[in-house]
């Protein structure tokens, strides 16, 4: 079922990778069941630099939410230095070597780590700089996606940015992306068949529809939140704030938008400007 993860609630992990201070919100320590990903949210500050390293048994997705720093990627011999701004997507496959370094910003992202629920499992490797032995093969190599397709038909009224999927990306293996929600904006209930949803609200206060008809849990869902929705659960949700809501979003199951199979459980409504807007009508 879905689970809601506060991330005042969360302590932060300063020994997996410093000296970045790391929240992990989507993981089988914080969802019943275990997840098929990890979500966190990491911290940095202005002169970070943590060891290179790679994962042995997971490809990583990040964005950018604030904060400029220089991803270090590749072996030794081969290293390539990349800028990641704010609003950036970056895909690391499984066994290719990074790291990164401040350049005078505090950073804030947020990570999925795909196909593993715990950390135990990512098979992470420091120290190992000089080649990586997963690495499948010589053009493996990580990317940075800076203009996502934006694609106002997948969900109207939002708008989601596709960053990683397989239009940027060589079968990534997932789908990740942001999503914006106008002022009064609503986003119909439904369920994904054959994918499970991870998300992280940046900013904006929305409130969540769970379960099916006569069972509906309802969710504030604020700035800070992590959610987890299973493959099969129906959602939705209403902008309950009187300005543009923004969440990061990831998708497991499949990595083209045009294959997650998504059924809606309530009709289509022409949208109400949020001048004309009554919460109250929406929220009976």
């Amino acid at each position: 079922m879905a689970k809601m993860v506060h991330l005042k609630d969360l302590m932060a992990n300063k020994t997996y990778e410093p000296p970045c201070s790391i929240y992990f919100g989507v993981c089988d320590d914080t969802v019943p069941g275990g997840t098929p990903m990890i979500m966190g949210y990491t911290m940095s500050g202005p002169d970070m630099r943590n060891d290179r390293h790679y994962h042995t048994e997971c490809p990583v997705g990040q964005y950018k939410i604030k904060g400029t720093d220089h991803l270090l990627v590749g072996p030794d011999d081969k290293m390539r230095e990349i800028e990641y701004k704010p609003g950036d997507f970056l895909y690391m496959p499984k066994g290719e070597i990074h790291g990164a370094k401040g350049v005078g910003e505090s950073n804030e992202l947020i990570f999925c780590y795909i196909g593993i629920g715990s950390l135990d499992k990512a098979g992470t490797v420091f120290g190992d700089t000089k080649a990586s032995p997963a690495a499948k093969s010589p053009d493996t190599s990580a990317k940075v996606v800076r203009i996502p397709k934006k694609d106002i038909q997948y969900a109207e009224p939002l708008i989601t940015g596709f960053g990683i999927n397989s239009q940027t990306v060589e079968h990534p293996g997932f789908i990740m992306g942001t999503s914006t929600m106008p002022p009064g904006g609503w986003n119909r209930r439904h369920y994904h068949s054959n994918v499970d949803l991870a998300m992280f609200k940046i900013r904006g206060h929305d409130r969540m529809m769970i379960g099916p008809d006569g069972a509906i849990e309802e969710m504030d869902f604020q700035a800070g939140d992590f959610i987890y929705i299973p493959r099969g659960e129906i959602h939705g949700a209403i902008n309950l704030d009187n300005k543009e809501g923004l969440l990061v979003l990831c998708y497991v199951g499949v990595d083209d938008r045009e294959k997650i199979h998504k059924e809606y459980v309530e009709p289509d409504k022409k949208y109400v400007p949020p001048t004309e807007y009554d919460y109250a009508s929406k929220l009976k």
